[in-house]
């Protein structure tokens, strides 16, 4: 297995740098594909472009099984949105709608898991799609993880106000409702 690292010399945002994590706090791995035929400097520039300070993913793992560090496992990096500071997210090269990865693909993104998990503690592995509406990481490759890792179902977090507007929304519908 062929490990690159390429966070030193990836594009980065002029000024906007990602904050920094204890790595007690990662809880989960997120599986991400790059649906186009991008290169990884290309992938940080788009993100860039997107206001990010860099590159979201922490690894990007390439057809022949190169592994490519993209991000320190302490960098916050953006790539599930509300849900990044407990999350590592790495990135398949190539498309995964229909077929999966090479053999070799999915053996380094095997190891990486399992080295990740020795590293930091058994934990879920879930696909991009699982924390948004999107096809990512296409469909042959979320089976793949499904049969493979499992996962637990996701913690859902609701803030207390936003429960009491939807209560008080639903009384009043309620009310209405045997009022009229």
């Amino acid at each position: 297995m062929v490990t690159i690292d390429l966070v030193d010399i990836l594009p980065k945002h002029a000024w906007k740098r990602y904050s920094k994590r204890d790595l007690a706090k990662i809880q989960r791995i997120v599986i991400h594909h790059f649906a186009g035929r991008i290169s990884i400097e290309e992938a940080a520039r788009l993100h860039i472009s997107k206001g990010w300070p860099g590159i979201g993913y922490h690894y990007v793992i390439d057809l022949d099984g190169t592994i490519n560090i993209t991000q320190r496992l302490d960098t916050i990096s953006y790539n599930v949105g509300n849900n990044n500071t407990p999350t590592i997210g790495i990135a398949v090269r190539g498309n995964w709608e229909s077929k999966l990865p090479p053999t070799c693909t999915l053996f380094a993104l095997t190891e990486l898991l399992e080295s990740l998990m020795t590293t930091l503690g058994e934990m879920p592995v879930y696909g991009h799609n699982d924390f948004r509406n999107t096809a990512c990481p296409g469909g042959a490759l979320k089976k793949w993880i499904t049969n493979k890792y499992g996962h637990k179902p996701q913690e859902m977090r609701i803030e207390l106000w936003k429960i009491q507007r939807w209560w008080n929304w639903l009384l009043g519908k309620h009310r209405h409702d045997h009022t009229s």
